[in-house]
């Protein structure tokens, strides 16, 4: 899987089993921030449950979303994230080819949104619940990837 969530972080690039390098963007602000928001919401979830006497396990899954890395979302972002900037501190970014839109609060960057086509951990999701645990997952929509079939077809 491929991460294609474009934001200004540095590249990286790690090698596959068949040799071919993939560029990767690390680190991964969806990850990081669906990693964050899970551990703090299954933290809470975990106190109130004890405190009530409820005897239930909640996990968090990382949850990858597969999406047609063709989508025209990619090309023309639309998504408004993160914090509000200054005109003179957006306009600067914007040279450096970050897209950007401003509202009644000012500038703030924009991202892909495609739409999704899948959910890779959906079985482990499903086999959780059925098992009983309460599942924290798709936080934020989910880290957006593509399939990759060059390595292994």
């Amino acid at each position: 899987m491929l991460c294609l969530h474009m934001e200004t972080y540095p590249r990286f690039e790690i090698s596959l089993p068949c040799k071919k390098n993939v560029p990767l963007l690390i680190p991964n602000p969806c990850a990081q921030t669906q990693g964050w928001l899970g551990y703090l919401l299954q933290q809470s979830l975990n106190n109130r449950l004890k405190e009530r006497g409820i005897r239930k396990k909640v996990v968090t899954v990382l949850t990858q979303i597969i999406v047609d890395d063709t989508c025209t979302s990619f090309k023309n972002p639309t998504k408004p994230v993160g914090i509000y900037y200054s005109k003179y501190k957006a306009e600067r970014m914007m040279t450096k080819g970050i897209k950007m839109i401003k509202d009644a609060k000012g500038y703030r960057k924009v991202v892909a949104s495609p739409m999704p086509q899948a959910i890779v951990e959906e079985e482990v999701i499903k086999e959780l619940v059925s098992k009983g645990y309460i599942v924290i997952a798709a936080g934020g929509g989910g880290i957006p990837v593509k399939e990759q079939h060059a390595c292994w077809g």
